[in-house]
């Protein structure tokens, strides 16, 4: 047996240098001024490597960060190989299809 436990990344491997929150991993993320991510030499620090604030609204964490901002939109198609009826529409059609 292997006592080594896995540990999922947060964040797709394709999206990892674009910004997300180290905590939970949510890329839909706010950006808000740098007074309200931090005060003092880290303030002083951010602005003068012109790094933006960020605010996740899933956990509220703010951070600094230098990577590219990239919207991530879900897909309208449902991908190959997946069902695209929801449990009622398949419970439906199983219905009629016994009648």
């Amino acid at each position: 047996m292997c006592d080594t436990r896995f540990y999922a990344w947060g964040v797709a491997a394709r999206f990892v240098f674009y910004v997300h929150c180290a905590r939970c991993g949510n890329m839909n993320l706010e950006r808000v001024s740098r007074e309200r991510v931090a005060t003092g030499l880290r303030l002083l620090g951010a602005s003068l490597f012109r790094m933006r604030g960020y605010r996740c609204d899933q956990c509220r964490g703010r951070f600094f960060s230098l990577r590219p901002y990239k919207k991530i939109t879900p897909t309208r198609t449902a991908p190959a190989g997946v069902a695209s009826q929801t449990g009622l529409e398949a419970a439906s059609a199983g219905a009629k299809s016994r009648s």
